[in-house]
């Protein structure tokens, strides 16, 4: 019986969602991907257990029998008790982890047997971008700090000088390992040449052999005017580029909005408050006013309601298609209050003259 605790080893709680488990899980098959590990048995051991994890709480319905109460889970497979006299193929099992990772990543990084068969995508990049109320109405230019993977400039990703490389001494050059263990036979990928079945000779003096580099710019983002929390802008070939001879991945990038304590929107439309005095409301008058565009002076009409809206036309979003929404100014009666004796007075009267 497995009692593993697969949150434990992704790093998240019980209760996580769905895609904070998938965030969990990409950061750490990314620190610890056989690939970026070469020869290191202990990261090849934790990229299988993070693998294995995901396996059954990245899959709701194998999650939920997880989560009923205590199973049976073999390397991933809902499977129990064996009869001797055959072979288990770890292999399986090994497929299945990268099958996972190339879900997420897009097929980048593969270390196993198959690795030349696995299509040649590079993935993209996932990022958050936080944005104040006025910087999504207005649209701006942010300048972001991106790393990225990129595979080896001088070697183009092999990971070798020149090319040269001889077949693995361990598995013979077949990428597969298989130890007898009484009357099973247990096969597994090499960890010696990650299934590949191959061994750098001379290694690529620029990447160390691993055939990859992290590179680091500065991408400035241009976010256009009324966008909206949850949209989301593509920067084309600014993703992960492993593969030399594929197109670079794309940056997609998840815009966050923030709240106004001034204003709020709907649609292009802008909506906002302003107090104003009796007299204005009554005689009309000037009002000035903060919109999203600067502070405005507007006229308003005499016998102006209290509560009214006041239509103040295309100083809303103005899109990008030339469409321009406009700007709505709820006017509230301000209340005076400690007045002197003479303003007493003169309400006094005023209040005797609407009487009469």
């Amino acid at each position: 019986m497995n009692n593993k605790d697969y949150y434990k080893v992704l790093g998240v709680d019980r209760g996580a969602s769905d895609a904070q488990i998938k965030k969990a899980y990409k950061k750490l098959a990314l620190q610890y991907h056989p690939d970026r590990n070469v020869g290191d048995q202990q990261a090849e051991k934790v990229f299988k257990e993070i693998s294995e994890a995901y396996s059954i709480v990245g899959d709701p319905q194998k999650r939920q029998e997880y989560d009923n109460g205590p199973q049976t889970y073999v390397g991933g497979h809902g499977f129990s008790g064996f009869t001797t006299g055959f072979t288990v193929n770890m292999n399986s099992g090994f497929d299945s982890i990268f099958s996972h990772f190339d879900e997420i990543f897009g097929g980048a990084f593969g270390g196993n047997a198959n690795r030349q068969t696995r299509r040649s995508v590079n993935p993209d990049i996932d990022v958050e971008l936080n944005l104040t109320f006025e910087e999504a109405a207005l649209g701006c230019t942010k300048a972001s700090m991106l790393q990225r993977h990129i595979a080896c400039e001088t070697c183009k990703g092999s990971g070798t000088r020149g090319g040269a490389t001889s077949n693995c001494a361990n598995c013979g050059g077949t990428g597969m390992y298989v130890q007898q263990q009484g009357y099973l036979r247990i096969k597994s990928v090499c960890s010696t040449c990650e299934g590949s079945g191959k061994i750098i000779v001379d290694a690529c003096l620029n990447c160390s052999g691993d055939g990859i580099k992290v590179e680091t710019q500065t991408v400035d983002i241009k976010v256009p005017a009324g966008i909206n929390h949850g949209d989301c802008l593509r920067v084309a070939n600014k993703g992960e580029h492993v593969y030399s001879d594929a197109p670079a991945g794309h940056l997609n990038i998840h815009l966050r909005v923030g709240h106004s304590s001034i204003f709020k929107r709907k649609e292009n439309d802008i909506y906002s408050t302003e107090y104003v005095d009796i007299a204005t409301l009554m005689l009309g008058g000037e009002l000035k006013a903060q919109t999203i565009h600067g502070i405005k002076n507007f006229k308003i009409k005499p016998g102006f309601q209290p509560n009214s809206e006041f239509r103040v036309a295309e100083e809303g979003i103005h899109n990008a298609d030339g469409t321009k929404g406009n700007h709505y100014i709820v006017l509230k009666l301000q209340v005076p209050v400690d007045l002197n004796a003479e303003q007493e007075e003169a309400f006094k009267k005023f209040a005797d003259l609407l009487k009469s």
